[in-house]
Protein backbone atom coordinates (compact mmCIF):
# COMPACT_ATOMS: atom_id res chain seq x y z
CA UNK A 1 0.00 0.00 0.00
CA UNK A 2 1.41 3.34 -0.96
CA UNK A 3 1.36 5.81 2.11
CA UNK A 4 0.31 9.01 0.59
CA UNK A 5 1.90 12.90 1.87
CA UNK A 6 -0.49 14.90 3.48
CA UNK A 7 -0.13 18.33 2.80
CA UNK A 8 -2.96 19.50 5.44
CA UNK A 9 -5.85 18.50 8.16
CA UNK A 10 -8.28 21.15 8.30
CA UNK A 11 -11.05 21.00 11.42
CA UNK A 12 -14.56 22.45 11.43
CA UNK A 13 -14.99 22.12 7.39
CA UNK A 14 -18.69 23.13 6.94
CA UNK A 15 -18.28 23.13 2.93
CA UNK A 16 -16.68 19.73 2.20
CA UNK A 17 -19.58 17.82 2.48
CA UNK A 18 -22.61 17.06 4.94
CA UNK A 19 -22.17 18.91 8.38
CA UNK A 20 -18.83 19.75 10.44
CA UNK A 21 -15.90 17.89 8.67
CA UNK A 22 -12.13 17.50 9.45
CA UNK A 23 -10.65 17.62 5.50
CA UNK A 24 -8.00 15.65 4.58
CA UNK A 25 -5.61 16.33 1.78
CA UNK A 26 -2.97 14.47 0.30
CA UNK A 27 -0.72 15.44 -2.45
CA UNK A 28 -0.42 14.68 -5.69
CA UNK A 29 -3.40 15.11 -8.74
CA UNK A 30 -3.75 13.99 -11.97
CA UNK A 31 -5.01 17.06 -13.36
CA UNK A 32 -3.39 20.40 -14.08
CA UNK A 33 -5.97 22.90 -14.10
CA UNK A 34 -4.98 26.38 -14.43
CA UNK A 35 -6.93 27.83 -11.28
CA UNK A 36 -6.20 25.18 -8.96
CA UNK A 37 -6.16 26.80 -5.42
CA UNK A 38 -4.11 23.92 -4.09
CA UNK A 39 -1.12 24.16 -5.88
CA UNK A 40 0.30 22.18 -2.70
CA UNK A 41 -1.12 19.09 -3.69
CA UNK A 42 -0.29 19.04 -7.19
CA UNK A 43 2.92 17.05 -6.88
CA UNK A 44 2.55 13.60 -5.08
CA UNK A 45 6.32 14.71 -2.73
CA UNK A 46 7.49 16.68 -0.38
CA UNK A 47 8.28 20.38 -1.38
CA UNK A 48 9.67 23.53 0.17
CA UNK A 49 7.47 26.53 0.94
CA UNK A 50 9.35 30.07 0.91
CA UNK A 51 7.60 32.81 2.72
CA UNK A 52 10.20 35.92 1.87
CA UNK A 53 8.09 37.94 4.13
CA UNK A 54 8.99 36.04 7.19
CA UNK A 55 12.15 35.77 6.47
CA UNK A 56 14.93 37.97 8.58
CA UNK A 57 17.90 36.91 6.39
CA UNK A 58 19.74 35.18 9.59
CA UNK A 59 21.76 32.67 7.76
CA UNK A 60 20.93 29.64 9.74
CA UNK A 61 19.58 28.09 6.56
CA UNK A 62 22.94 28.73 4.50
CA UNK A 63 24.85 27.41 7.56
CA UNK A 64 22.92 23.91 6.68
CA UNK A 65 22.35 23.57 3.19
CA UNK A 66 25.11 21.30 1.60
CA UNK A 67 24.01 22.06 -2.51
CA UNK A 68 24.34 25.91 -2.80
CA UNK A 69 20.96 26.61 -2.44
CA UNK A 70 20.29 29.46 -0.11
CA UNK A 71 22.43 32.38 0.39
CA UNK A 72 23.24 35.88 1.78
CA UNK A 73 24.73 38.18 0.66
CA UNK A 74 24.55 41.89 1.34
CA UNK A 75 22.07 40.89 4.18
CA UNK A 76 19.88 39.80 1.77
CA UNK A 77 18.57 35.80 1.56
CA UNK A 78 18.01 34.45 -1.76
CA UNK A 79 16.35 30.95 -1.66
CA UNK A 80 17.62 29.10 -5.98
CA UNK A 81 15.34 26.35 -6.09
CA UNK A 82 17.59 24.83 -8.76
CA UNK A 83 20.13 23.73 -6.36
CA UNK A 84 17.83 22.56 -4.16
CA UNK A 85 17.77 18.91 -3.47
CA UNK A 86 14.88 18.51 -1.01
CA UNK A 87 16.92 17.52 1.96
CA UNK A 88 14.51 20.04 4.07
CA UNK A 89 17.44 20.29 6.57
CA UNK A 90 16.83 24.48 5.85
CA UNK A 91 13.31 24.49 6.51
CA UNK A 92 14.35 22.10 10.05
CA UNK A 93 16.75 24.78 10.95
CA UNK A 94 14.73 28.13 10.15
CA UNK A 95 13.01 28.94 13.70
CA UNK A 96 10.96 32.06 12.09
CA UNK A 97 9.13 28.98 9.39
CA UNK A 98 9.84 31.04 5.98
CA UNK A 99 11.22 27.71 5.06
CA UNK A 100 8.80 24.99 5.81
CA UNK A 101 8.28 21.44 4.70
CA UNK A 102 5.13 20.99 2.84
CA UNK A 103 3.45 17.46 4.00
CA UNK A 104 4.01 14.51 5.86
CA UNK A 105 2.73 10.71 5.77
CA UNK A 106 0.85 8.96 8.76
CA UNK A 107 -0.38 5.23 9.52
CA UNK A 108 -3.97 5.32 8.69
CA UNK A 109 -4.18 5.03 12.54
CA UNK A 110 -3.02 7.79 13.61
CA UNK A 111 -4.67 9.67 10.98
CA UNK A 112 -7.91 8.48 11.95
CA UNK A 113 -6.38 9.20 15.77
CA UNK A 114 -6.27 12.27 14.76
CA UNK A 115 -9.74 12.38 13.04
CA UNK A 116 -11.02 10.77 16.48
CA UNK A 117 -10.75 14.65 18.32
CA UNK A 118 -13.37 16.15 17.07
CA UNK A 119 -15.79 13.55 17.12
CA UNK A 120 -18.09 15.18 19.36
CA UNK A 121 -18.60 18.30 17.15
CA UNK A 122 -19.72 16.13 14.09
CA UNK A 123 -22.80 14.83 14.93
CA UNK A 124 -25.53 12.96 12.93
CA UNK A 125 -24.59 14.68 9.75
CA UNK A 126 -20.40 15.36 10.00
CA UNK A 127 -17.54 13.44 9.79
CA UNK A 128 -14.45 13.23 7.73
CA UNK A 129 -13.45 13.95 4.30
CA UNK A 130 -10.58 13.43 1.86
CA UNK A 131 -9.47 15.54 -0.76
CA UNK A 132 -6.09 16.88 -2.36
CA UNK A 133 -4.51 17.19 -4.66
CA UNK A 134 -6.59 14.00 -5.53
CA UNK A 135 -7.66 11.47 -2.78
CA UNK A 136 -8.34 8.15 -5.06
CA UNK A 137 -4.87 8.07 -6.35
CA UNK A 138 -4.32 6.47 -2.99
CA UNK A 139 -8.15 3.84 -2.91
CA UNK A 140 -6.01 1.46 -0.95
CA UNK A 141 -4.50 3.98 2.11
CA UNK A 142 -8.21 6.30 2.45
CA UNK A 143 -10.02 3.03 1.71
CA UNK A 144 -8.46 1.53 5.11
CA UNK A 145 -8.38 4.70 6.83
CA UNK A 146 -12.49 5.16 5.49
CA UNK A 147 -13.33 1.44 7.43
CA UNK A 148 -11.42 2.33 10.62
CA UNK A 149 -13.44 5.56 10.61
CA UNK A 150 -16.84 3.76 9.88
CA UNK A 151 -15.83 1.51 13.13
CA UNK A 152 -15.62 4.54 14.77
CA UNK A 153 -18.81 6.10 14.23
CA UNK A 154 -17.29 8.59 11.51
CA UNK A 155 -19.25 9.14 8.45
CA UNK A 156 -16.86 9.61 5.46
CA UNK A 157 -16.85 11.88 2.03
CA UNK A 158 -14.10 12.33 -0.65
CA UNK A 159 -13.85 14.96 -2.60
CA UNK A 160 -12.26 13.69 -6.25
CA UNK A 161 -12.16 15.22 -9.67
CA UNK A 162 -12.95 11.63 -10.86
CA UNK A 163 -9.72 11.24 -13.12
CA UNK A 164 -8.48 8.06 -11.84
CA UNK A 165 -8.78 4.34 -12.94
CA UNK A 166 -12.45 2.97 -12.50
CA UNK A 167 -10.66 0.09 -9.67
CA UNK A 168 -10.28 3.74 -7.25
CA UNK A 169 -13.76 3.81 -7.12
CA UNK A 170 -14.46 -0.03 -6.96
CA UNK A 171 -11.97 -0.05 -3.81
CA UNK A 172 -13.65 2.76 -2.08
CA UNK A 173 -17.40 2.05 -2.46
CA UNK A 174 -17.81 0.06 0.59
CA UNK A 175 -16.48 2.73 2.38
CA UNK A 176 -17.98 6.07 0.92
CA UNK A 177 -20.66 7.99 2.43
CA UNK A 178 -20.32 10.68 -0.73
CA UNK A 179 -18.14 11.42 -3.09
CA UNK A 180 -18.23 15.09 -3.86
CA UNK A 181 -17.53 14.95 -7.76
CA UNK A 182 -16.05 18.02 -9.66
CA UNK A 183 -17.55 18.76 -13.21
CA UNK A 184 -15.56 21.67 -14.49
CA UNK A 185 -16.48 21.38 -17.95
CA UNK A 186 -18.84 19.13 -20.44
CA UNK A 187 -16.74 20.09 -23.27
CA UNK A 188 -14.21 17.50 -23.91
CA UNK A 189 -11.55 19.86 -26.06
CA UNK A 190 -11.85 22.70 -23.58
CA UNK A 191 -11.44 20.77 -20.87
CA UNK A 192 -7.92 19.44 -22.24
CA UNK A 193 -7.56 23.21 -23.04
CA UNK A 194 -7.68 24.26 -19.46
CA UNK A 195 -7.13 21.26 -17.07
CA UNK A 196 -4.62 19.57 -19.43
CA UNK A 197 -6.80 16.31 -19.98
CA UNK A 198 -10.29 15.18 -21.60
CA UNK A 199 -13.03 14.63 -19.50
CA UNK A 200 -13.81 11.27 -20.65
CA UNK A 201 -12.61 9.12 -18.16
CA UNK A 202 -14.26 11.70 -15.71
CA UNK A 203 -17.82 11.16 -17.33
CA UNK A 204 -17.36 7.67 -17.51
CA UNK A 205 -16.72 7.33 -13.95
CA UNK A 206 -19.13 9.56 -12.78
CA UNK A 207 -22.24 7.55 -14.79
CA UNK A 208 -20.69 4.29 -13.01
CA UNK A 209 -20.30 5.79 -9.77
CA UNK A 210 -24.17 6.58 -10.18
CA UNK A 211 -25.15 2.97 -11.62
CA UNK A 212 -23.67 1.36 -8.81
CA UNK A 213 -26.46 3.89 -6.71
CA UNK A 214 -23.38 6.16 -5.17
CA UNK A 215 -24.88 9.13 -3.23
CA UNK A 216 -23.25 12.27 -5.67
CA UNK A 217 -22.38 16.28 -4.64
CA UNK A 218 -21.50 17.17 -8.12
CA UNK A 219 -19.63 20.62 -7.73
CA UNK A 220 -18.74 22.82 -10.11
CA UNK A 221 -15.92 25.55 -9.79
CA UNK A 222 -16.86 29.00 -12.11
CA UNK A 223 -13.94 30.12 -13.80
CA UNK A 224 -14.56 33.67 -15.41
CA UNK A 225 -13.61 33.56 -19.09
CA UNK A 226 -13.98 29.55 -18.80
CA UNK A 227 -16.95 28.00 -18.60
CA UNK A 228 -19.07 31.42 -16.52
CA UNK A 229 -21.71 31.14 -19.68
CA UNK A 230 -25.43 30.00 -20.20
CA UNK A 231 -23.66 27.33 -22.79
CA UNK A 232 -21.34 25.44 -20.97
CA UNK A 233 -23.70 25.62 -17.79
CA UNK A 234 -26.54 23.99 -19.51
CA UNK A 235 -24.02 21.06 -21.29
CA UNK A 236 -23.17 20.51 -17.48
CA UNK A 237 -26.72 20.55 -16.00
CA UNK A 238 -27.83 18.03 -19.45
CA UNK A 239 -24.77 15.43 -17.83
CA UNK A 240 -26.43 15.67 -14.25
CA UNK A 241 -30.15 15.27 -15.54
CA UNK A 242 -28.99 11.98 -17.13
CA UNK A 243 -28.05 10.75 -13.31
CA UNK A 244 -30.00 9.54 -10.43
CA UNK A 245 -28.48 9.46 -7.27
CA UNK A 246 -27.34 13.44 -7.51
CA UNK A 247 -28.25 14.97 -4.01
CA UNK A 248 -27.08 18.44 -4.93
CA UNK A 249 -24.67 20.48 -6.52
CA UNK A 250 -22.33 23.34 -5.34
CA UNK A 251 -20.97 26.31 -7.63
CA UNK A 252 -17.73 27.04 -6.12
CA UNK A 253 -16.91 30.70 -7.48
CA UNK A 254 -13.10 30.74 -8.51
CA UNK A 255 -11.04 32.19 -5.71
CA UNK A 256 -7.18 33.86 -5.80
CA UNK A 257 -5.87 31.52 -2.74
CA UNK A 258 -3.48 29.36 -5.11
CA UNK A 259 -1.81 32.81 -6.24
CA UNK A 260 -0.24 33.02 -2.88
CA UNK A 261 0.49 29.54 -2.71
CA UNK A 262 2.15 29.38 -6.08
CA UNK A 263 4.47 31.98 -4.72
CA UNK A 264 5.58 30.62 -1.40
CA UNK A 265 6.01 27.11 -4.36
CA UNK A 266 8.18 29.26 -6.93
CA UNK A 267 5.07 28.20 -9.47
CA UNK A 268 3.83 30.77 -12.12
CA UNK A 269 0.35 31.70 -11.48
CA UNK A 270 -1.41 31.42 -14.88
CA UNK A 271 -4.72 33.05 -13.76
CA UNK A 272 -5.75 36.30 -13.68
CA UNK A 273 -8.44 38.78 -12.20
CA UNK A 274 -10.57 38.05 -15.40
CA UNK A 275 -11.41 34.62 -13.58
CA UNK A 276 -13.06 36.49 -10.54
CA UNK A 277 -17.57 35.96 -11.14
CA UNK A 278 -20.06 38.51 -9.64
CA UNK A 279 -22.80 36.89 -7.29
CA UNK A 280 -25.52 38.47 -9.83
CA UNK A 281 -23.57 36.17 -12.52
CA UNK A 282 -23.92 33.07 -10.33
CA UNK A 283 -26.93 33.46 -9.21
CA UNK A 284 -27.85 33.47 -13.39
CA UNK A 285 -25.75 30.81 -13.89
CA UNK A 286 -27.85 28.80 -10.57
CA UNK A 287 -30.92 29.77 -12.01
CA UNK A 288 -30.05 28.11 -15.36
CA UNK A 289 -29.22 24.64 -14.00
CA UNK A 290 -32.90 25.41 -11.34
CA UNK A 291 -34.82 26.01 -14.35
CA UNK A 292 -33.35 22.08 -15.35
CA UNK A 293 -35.03 21.02 -12.54
CA UNK A 294 -31.88 20.56 -10.51
CA UNK A 295 -31.08 20.59 -6.91
CA UNK A 296 -28.51 23.62 -6.53
CA UNK A 297 -27.11 25.45 -3.48
CA UNK A 298 -28.02 29.08 -2.94
CA UNK A 299 -25.00 30.99 -3.47
CA UNK A 300 -23.48 32.57 -1.15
Amino acid sequence: MIKPIIFDIQRFCVHDGPGIRTTVFLKGCNLRCRWCHNPEGLVEYNQILYDESKCISCGDCVEVCKNGAQSLQNNIHTFNRDYCKQCFECAEKCAFEALKTCGKQYETQQLVEIVLKDKDFYGNDGGVTFSGGEALRYAEYIAEAMQLCRQNGITTAVDTCGFVPWSAFEATLPFVETYLYDIKLADCSLHKQWTGFENTLILSNLHKLDSNGANIYIRVPIIGGVNDNINQITKIGEIICNLKNVKRITLIPYNSLGKKKCQLLGYEYKMTDTAKVNKEKLFELRNALVDMGLNVDNTN
